[in-house]
């Protein structure tokens, strides 16, 4: 991927929905004219059978889309999002909703990131919701 022309970056896990994720993202890249990238950051020493199936099926998606997939092993996965955000000069950022577990996750990257525009993909039945870029203080 061209670091210097910034990409599409879709947070996805081994959920079934990332294929969506994906879909909702590379529309987004194809409109700006610019490369998608997949990343999923799981947390250190998470390495199994299962794992590496699960990250072959979203290689495979990510593939099937013209995406790159970046795997990362962090403990603080918005934080990973944001700074490989940052390395790769993402232009917009999508995502899913968040489960229960992570709802801190959106909140945390807008806060490092509030220049970068913030799709949230919910399901196919609902408009994605974006969160434009905020103008720094």
């Amino acid at each position: 991927m061209p670091e210097n022309k910034g990409c599409v970056m879709v947070c996805i896990t081994d959920q079934p929905r990332c294929n969506d994720l994906i879909a909702a993202a590379a529309t987004i890249a194809r409109k700006k004219e610019l490369p998608l990238a997949a990343i999923t950051v799981l947390r250190v020493g998470l390495m199994s059978e299962y794992t590496a199936d699960r990250l072959q099926t979203m290689y495979n998606i990510a593939e099937r889309h013209g995406a790159e997939l970046l795997v990362l092993f962090n403990d603080s996965p918005a934080l990973t999002v944001a700074v490989a955000a940052r390395q790769h000069k993402a232009q917009h950022l999508v995502v899913g909703t968040p489960g229960p577990m992570s709802n801190r996750f959106i909140e945390t990257i807008k806060g490092i990131l509030p220049e970068i525009p913030l799709t949230v993909v919910e399901n196919e039945q609902k408009e994605p919701i974006t969160f434009p870029p905020m103008s720094s203080l």
